[in-house]
């Protein structure tokens, strides 16, 4: 069974997020903030973090660079109203900071099942694939 947290301290959106995946048969824990969010993802495997940009004790976008450097196998979903501090461009920073997929508030459930579906589709490297170094460039670096 797929393991999801919700990191968001707004009671009823979490509870809202929860609900959509538990009926897409995923098994559903909630941190608060980011820094419970982090302790739960030491203690226990996830594969999806879906996390609110805007939480009392640190930016969304903190908790999104942390959970991708020390877990870059979890995939992440950065959700953002716009509203108490979170902006557009909090969704395109946490794109950078290492967001699978933003999503913004309020959204239905079929929006975020389709986030989730390209998030946890495969992972392409595209390196890998094609065979080029690392620079891109199809030269090797000097």
């Amino acid at each position: 069974m797929n393991r999801a947290l919700v990191i968001d301290d707004d009671v009823f959106q979490a509870l809202f997020v929860r609900t959509i995946l538990e009926k897409g048969g995923w098994q559903v824990d909630v941190a608060e903030d980011g820094r419970a969010g982090i302790a739960r993802l030491r203690q226990d495997r996830y594969d999806l973090v879906i996390a609110d940009i805007v939480t009392p004790d640190q930016k969304g976008i903190e908790t999104i660079h942390m959970v991708r450097s020390q877990f870059p196998e979890v995939r992440i979903i950065a959700m953002s109203a716009g509203n108490g501090g979170g902006t557009d461009d909090d969704l395109h920073f946490a794109r950078a900071f290492g967001a699978d997929q933003t999503i913004r508030k309020p959204f239905t459930p079929a929006a975020l099942l389709k986030r989730m579906e390209s998030a946890m589709a495969p992972r392409c490297d595209f390196r890998v694939e094609t065979g080029l170094p690392a620079n891109g460039r199809g030269v090797p670096p000097s």
